[in-house]
């Protein structure tokens, strides 16, 4: 009896784990349009811009990025949830290189800087500013 109601709370739970992540800074970047993806412990895009043999990238993402639950949601490191599997995005990029990502195929790596848009949508932002308390 005990083992079901145990099984039955961690099926409930949602689950979260790290994404891999870069801690480098960039002034400028490019743009990115792409659908995402996730497969297994790997979370990739594949370019939105090429009609024919579109190219699949890793991403490496912001510092605090997390994916969580199923279907994985991606969620920023305020903990405000951005994106879902499968959803088209857009996204800042500071660098692409080649590399490689822990449980992911070897592809070239995009550095991710902020996803702008999702599903041509604004991600749902935290808190506006003015709703916070003033420090003075």
């Amino acid at each position: 009896m005990a083992a079901v109601l145990v099984a039955a709370v961690v099926a409930g739970c949602s689950f979260e784990r790290s994404l891999p992540t870069h801690d480098q800074v960039f002034n400028e970047g490019a743009g990115f349009d792409g659908i995402l993806h996730v497969d297994g412990d790997c979370v990739w895009v594949q370019d939105a811009n090429v009609e024919v043999d579109k190219e699949a990238f890793n991403v490496l993402w912001p510092a605090g990025y997390r994916a969580r639950g199923q279907p994985v949601e991606i969620i920023d490191a305020n903990g405000q949830v951005l994106a879902r599997d499968g959803d088209a995005v857009s996204f800042g990029v500071g660098d692409m290189k080649q590399g490689v990502v822990a449980g992911c195929p070897v592809r070239r790596v995009l550095l991710a800087t902020e996803i702008v848009e999702v599903n041509g949508q604004p991600p749902q932002s935290p808190t506006p500013f003015v709703d916070r308390p003033i420090v003075h």
